[in-house]
């Protein structure tokens, strides 16, 4: 039995998001039986940098393509690139995607050119007489159906903790095939978005503000300065000065950005689990003691307000 995980990453950077579904495999290959393997799919990657931390979340196997599987839409090429591994001819292979735009895209095309029975936005899974029965929601999170059987996953984000279970992973090449059929979308221009538009669950680089801020101008002036996105805590949504798809915590959205900036934050239990994935943290908060310290790689102990103000003026310059 093999359990495929298809290890999106950006820049050799592999992100929760994939490291949540190499965790999930990791636990439902156990629940198969000791012969049951992970294999991590990583395209166009470097192995030396990314097979040690798929290796250590969980994979045995980390296969790896260098090299982008050539020119035009990726996803479309991926999903040809991917199929001859996830044949019928293998009734014993599953396949487990990120919940992301890219995993999605390629889920989808490779269940359809393959045949194989699909499971979108699913919350758990487990092995079930001898076939894999998940939970999926639908109709907005309304309602949750049972499948049984599916042989490709879309994993929704932020529901797997990640979690570390270090194997010592194969790592072997993954042949581009010769016969990889040419794009029929061209990939014409690919523009820099919008930070105050991208989701926050995407976005690198995010700004938090707190009780601490009572003018939340100045966290969208600073975000917009420095090219960041927007989030807050629970009290700034329920209160209005942030609308509440911009909350940040357990109850709103679960970031993992490269940094994260938490402005009058004091660190609710609630919030950290929201962001506490995050790559690097600086906080700005008059409490010197306040929990969000605790996961700072720097912390700024001042009146939010006037530390924002400097750093505004600081930036315009």
């Amino acid at each position: 039995m093999r359990v495929l995980v298809f290890a999106e990453h950006q820049d050799n950077r592999i992100p929760d998001t994939t490291l949540e579904v190499i965790t999930a495999a990791r636990r439902l290959a156990n629940e198969i039986g000791p012969d049951a393997r992970v294999e991590a799919l990583a395209l166009a990657a470097s192995p030396t940098a990314v097979a040690d931390t798929l290796a250590r979340h969980g994979a045995d196997v980390v296969a790896v393509a260098e090299g982008v599987p050539g020119s035009g839409y990726w996803p479309e090429r991926a999903a040809a690139l991917l199929a001859p591994l996830a044949g019928n001819e293998d009734e014993h292979a599953l396949l487990l995607f990120p919940g992301t735009r890219v995993g999605r895209e390629v889920a989808t095309r490779l269940a359809a050119r393959a045949g194989l029975g699909f499971a979108p936005d699913v919350v758990r899974m487990r092995w079930r007489d001898a076939a894999l029965e998940c939970d999926r929601l639908a109709y907005g999170d309304k309602v949750q159906i049972t499948v049984r059987g599916p042989r490709v996953v879309v994993v929704r984000p932020g529901v797997f903790d990640v979690r570390e279970n270090r194997r010592r992973a194969e790592v072997r090449a993954l042949p581009l095939p010769d016969d990889l059929p040419p794009p029929q979308v061209e990939l014409v221009a690919v523009r820099k978005a919008d930070p105050r538009t991208v989701p926050l669950d995407q976005a690198e680089f995010i700004v938090a503000g707190g009780n601490g801020v009572r003018d939340f101008s100045l966290i969208w002036q600073f975000a917009d300065l420095v090219g960041a996105a927007v989030g807050g805590s629970r009290v700034v949504c329920d209160d209005g000065r942030l609308e509440r798809a911009r909350q940040i915590g357990e109850s709103g959205v679960i970031v993992s950005p490269r940094c994260y900036i938490a402005v009058g934050i004091s660190g609710a239990i609630q919030h950290v689990r929201g962001m506490q994935n995050s790559e690097i943290v600086i906080t700005i908060n008059t409490d010197r003691h306040a929990p969000i310290n605790d996961l700072a790689s720097l912390a700024v102990v001042g009146d939010a307000e006037e530390v924002l103000r400097a750093l505004i003026e600081r930036l315009r310059g």
